[in-house]
């Protein structure tokens, strides 16, 4: 039976609530009945960069996945968005980007996520769900544990395909007046996921 990793973050800064984490227990409540055939670890990172590195290392040296999907909150868009590309950067407020460290020391400057990006997209799609892909996860802790993940893979040659999915904010996170027209809800967010995961069958092909 394949195994995969799907993780999210807990709630952080100004946000009592995670669309990640929501989204994660409405899934988990539905992947006996939908992925019988798939043994689904979950896990909830803290919102920690040396935290979340720690617990992700020992997920990864613990066992072999089949497949890896991170979910994280954005506020960026009200789509959902299957990130394709993981910087070696760290992102720090206090400091000029020029300073911005590295997540891992001599590491390349990117990884790119070698998965069926547009076969998926449109499966999405197909389901009344908006997506689209992105190049740029942001430099805070969702790119941070895609880099980590994605070097993992690459250092130890296990080439396990990663996938960091962001989901927008749930109406009950925006306020009124930021509020965009069309609002995924949490269901809509679960079939996300969910459809993902009944497809990683195309991995196949990669």
């Amino acid at each position: 039976m394949d195994k995969v990793l799907l993780t999210a973050f807990e709630p952080f800064g100004a946000y009592s609530e995670n669309s990640s984490l929501l989204c994660l227990e409405r899934v988990s409540a539905e992947l006996e009945s939908r992925l019988p055939n798939l043994r689904v670890e979950t896990r909830v990172y803290p919102v920690d960069f040396l935290a979340a590195r720690e617990v992700l290392q020992a997920d990864l040296y613990e066992d072999m996945y089949r497949f890896c999907l991170h979910l994280g909150q954005s506020s960026q868009s009200p789509k959902i968005q299957l990130e394709l590309i993981a910087l070696n950067k760290q992102g720090d407020p206090l400091i000029s980007p020029e300073e911005y460290p590295s997540l891992v020391r001599s590491g390349p400057l990117a990884y790119e996520s070698r998965l069926p990006a547009k076969k998926w997209i449109n499966k999405l799609r197909e389901r009344g769900i908006p997506a689209t892909v992105s190049f740029f996860a942001g430099l805070y802790l969702c790119n941070g544990l895609y880099y980590w993940n994605l070097h993992f893979q690459a250092k130890n040659q296990t080439k396990t395909p990663v996938l960091f999915l962001h989901l927008p904010l749930l109406e009950s996170q925006l306020s009124p007046e930021k509020q965009p027209k069309r609002i995924l809800t949490l269901e809509e967010l679960k079939e996300a996921v969910l459809v993902i995961l009944e497809n990683i069958d195309d991995l196949k092909e990669l």
